[in-house]
């Protein structure tokens, strides 16, 4: 009999801590979701999160802007075990970050600013420790040959040089080829030929003729 009474009471009392915990529950959106007694303002869970709609969400994380004309428009900084600055975007269309400057300057410097490890200039080059850094193109194809340029003017005529020893020449022409000067040859030609001196020409008409231009003596 008492053990049956210490049995009831354990039932009792289960059934107690149930209906308690039922009592403080609700079930919304198919999760059910124990009311928390954290004062107001306190509760941040993923799935009070994800309930909460996007204008809840904006409202509870207003935007940061930030502007200055000579200092810095928004820092952010941390410890030794956080991040400094963090973002990040949902959307399929939009970037998660837009860093854009309307002068000349750099679009984008991290690390030292006089030294920076890694700068976007305002062209969108990207610079890595000084050097810029990007692909090499594929050499294009060979153009056409372009057309002939024309001729450029002559040159100057140089000096005449100075003048030269008094020479006489004499023609000879033989049917055979025994064209032979007594002294200087200056031209001998064989076959079909005509030559010409100072003192007249021939001509052979033969294929085993020959010609000669001989100085005079």
């Amino acid at each position: 009999m008492r053990i049956q009474t210490i049995l009831l009471s354990l039932v009792f009392l289960t059934i107690s801590v149930l209906h308690s915990f039922l009592a403080n529950a609700q079930v919304k959106e198919g999760i059910l979701e124990g009311v928390s007694k954290a004062p107001a303002g306190r509760l941040h869970s993923p799935v009070r999160d994800a309930m909460r709609s996007d204008e809840e969400r904006e409202a509870l994380n207003p935007s940061v802007r930030g502007f200055s004309q000579k200092d810095v428009g928004v820092i952010g900084g941390s410890g030794e075990n956080g991040i400094g600055l963090y973002g990040y975007n949902d959307s399929k269309t939009k970037p998660a970050a837009i860093i854009q400057n309307w002068g000349t300057g750099d679009h984008l410097i991290i690390g030292n600013e006089k030294g920076p490890s890694v700068r976007i200039d305002h062209s969108g080059d990207i610079f890595v420790r000084g050097k810029k850094v990007g692909l090499k193109g594929e050499k294009g194809d060979k153009g056409d040959r372009g057309p002939q340029g024309a001729h450029g003017n002559p040159g100057v005529m140089g000096p005449q040089g100075p003048v030269g020893p008094p020479a006489h020449t004499i023609a000879a022409c033989a049917p055979t080829q025994t064209c032979t000067c007594s002294g200087r040859t200056i031209t001998r030609m064989n076959g079909y030929c005509v030559v010409t001196s100072d003192t007249g020409g021939c001509e052979s008409k033969t294929e085993t003729g020959c010609c000669a231009v001989c100085a005079a003596q």
